[in-house]
């Protein structure tokens, strides 16, 4: 036997529901950065290369929304970095950076080698030395910047390291956040 239910259509305005009533703090802080999120205003890039990546950990990892993918140098290189342009210039008042993490997620923060210091430069011309440690891996680095910056291009340079025990030479980010003022 086979059961046939009719279905029926409306059209109607669309429905909008708020589940933030519901969410505890650290959910809605996190759902008021996504807001903030540059690719919810452009969804995509004009230009991304890197100096080079480990297998799948490609460039466009690092700016896919999920912490789930990283960017990954190659073993043998020295000098990482990553450089982004994007198709038109946005208003970006944050930066975020979240170092690459082990393939089992939070488990092991010292798989790979850890970014203690990175040099960002905006627009080609203001340069920014961020310094990072150990426990910036979990949470993330946020760098304020001191006033909105329209961003067309992005350089990020990894300039020191902490090597790593479980793959040592590959360094890199799970994700960098461009954030709106």
């Amino acid at each position: 036997h086979i059961l046939v239910i009719p279905s029926v259509w409306y059209e109607s305005a669309p429905l909008v529901l708020s589940v933030e009533g519901v969410m505890d703090e650290a959910a809605r802080g996190e759902m008021a950065l996504m807001r903030r999120h540059v690719w919810t205003q452009v969804p995509a890039f004009k230009s991304l290369e890197s100096s080079s990546s480990h297998d799948r950990c490609e460039a466009q990892n690092a700016f896919d929304r999920s912490q789930s993918t990283r960017w990954l140098c190659a073993g043998g290189d020295e000098r990482p970095s990553l450089t982004l342009e994007l198709k038109q210039p946005v208003p970006v008042g944050e930066i975020r950076l979240l170092p690459a993490l082990s393939p089992d997620r939070l488990a092991r923060a010292d798989h790979f080698d850890v970014p203690t210091k990175v040099l960002l430069v905006l627009n080609g011309v203001r340069k920014h030395t961020l310094e990072l440690g150990r426990e910036h891996v979990l949470p993330g680095t946020r760098f304020e910047l001191p006033a909105p910056v329209p961003l067309h291009h992005l350089a990020l340079h990894v300039l020191e390291r902490e090597r790593g025990k479980g793959d040592p030479g590959k360094v890199g980010f799970r994700e960098i956040e461009l954030l709106r003022p």
